[in-house]
This record gives structure tokens, C-alpha cells and sequence, in this order.
């Protein structure tokens, strides 16, 4: 897997591959206060095309720019936005997410 620096952004792909042949867990999840948001792995990925040669795009990012801070940003892209919608809750200051009517099958 290569990730190259390009205008302060690392993006991430698998080289002269075929997604079909990445081996990746099923399910991403992640937890934002009691709640589980889960998105099949495979909504992640996309092959491209880049001088004749496939690649495997991966649309999940790492924000930390400086290795020696810990701080677990990470960019979830349209996957993540296609299947949730945000909810703004202004009265109580805080967000939540909720399936999005379109959301592809699998997303919870």
C-alpha cells in the first residue's frame, strides 16, 4: 500500500492492484459517545485507472500531519457522507448522525 504526499495530503491506494484482491475486515465502524456507526469496508475502496495500470483507491485518510502527536483524525470522505446525515442540535449543542435514506445496503 502506498500513500503519497500531494498539497499537505496523503493519499492512499494499493499499487498495480485490483481492489477485488485486497484482502480488508469487512466492516469499518466507528464510535461517536454510545453510538456504532458501521459502513461495509468495501464501500471504501475504488479501482482506477492511472496510465494503463489499475490501482485500488482507499477513501479513508489520515489528517495527522505530525507523526510525534497522536491525535486519531481521520478524513471518512463521501462514503461515510452518503450513508449518514448529520442532525444539528442547537438547543443542546451537539451533533448526531442518522442513516441516510440512501444509504447502501449494510450501513447501520
Amino acid at each position: 500500500m502506498y500513500c503519497n504526499t500531494w498539497q499537505n495530503n496523503e493519499f492512499c491506494y494499493w499499487y498495480n492492484t485490483e481492489c477485488s484482491a485486497v484482502n480488508m475486515p469487512d466492516d469499518f465502524v466507528i464510535q461517536l459517545g454510545e453510538y456504532n456507526y458501521t459502513i461495509p469496508m468495501k464501500y471504501f475502496l475504488a479501482d482506477t485507472m492511472n496510465n494503463g495500470r489499475h490501482d485500488c483507491d482507499v477513501f479513508i485518510q489520515e489528517l495527522d500531519q505530525d507523526l510525534t502527536v497522536a491525535t486519531n483524525t481521520v478524513r471518512l470522505g463521501d462514503p461515510f457522507f452518503s450513508g449518514f446525515m448529520p442532525i444539528f442540535d442547537t438547543a443542546n449543542q451537539s451533533l448526531g448522525l442518522a442513516v441516510s435514506e440512501r444509504a447502501q445496503t449494510g450501513i447501520t
